[in-house]
């Protein structure tokens, strides 16, 4: 892969939250992409991000993120890493390592040597269960390719702290 590995081009599915905003403004070049309305078209909003990034021709590596991410000091191996597929560590809400088997599209860098050798669709739904992370790695991997971890993100979660041990997040009432 010629070129650096910082990322070309940073791509968030959604309006982001305000610490990623200001991180996003110390960047160069970032695109805020319309966000899915529902669930089952969050692999449609992944692929037309690549389809979009596939149609500059200077961009080396894409950096997707979700609106809910957070870059903190520990995302650095992350944003440098050299490999040509990289997840970030992410915590779900119950506190344990998202995808521990595979990686986590919620903030996902990937070389374009990488995306241009993976069949489209990019992302899908594993018939057999899963989400749109499944589907990419399992496509990257048969591509040749081996997706590895680096650093971690934070993700924000709308919570309600009650008085006492219990915790709800928003929605769980």
């Amino acid at each position: 892969m010629t070129g650096s590995p910082e990322p070309s081009l940073v791509m968030v599915l959604g309006r982001p939250n305000p610490l990623l905003a200001r991180w996003l403004a110390a960047r160069e070049r970032h695109t805020i992409w319309p966000a899915a309305e529902t669930l089952h078209r969050v692999p449609a909003a992944r692929n037309a991000m690549v389809r979009a990034f596939l149609s500059e021709p200077a961009p080396d590596w894409l950096v997707m993120l979700d609106r809910d991410i957070v870059p903190v000091p520990e995302s650095a191996p992350f944003f440098s890493s050299p490999a040509d597929i990289t997840s970030a560590e992410i915590v779900t809400r119950a506190g344990r390592a998202s995808h521990p088997h595979t990686i986590s599209a919620a903030a996902l860098k990937i070389a374009r040597r990488a995306l241009e050798a993976i069949r489209p669709p990019w992302f899908g739904w594993p018939r057999e269960g899963g989400c749109e992370c499944a589907w990419f790695y399992g496509r990257a991997y048969r591509a040749g390719f081996r997706p590895v971890r680096a650093g971690v993100v934070g993700h924000r979660f709308p919570v309600t702290v009650l008085p006492g041990p219990l915790v709800r997040f928003d929605g769980e009432y």
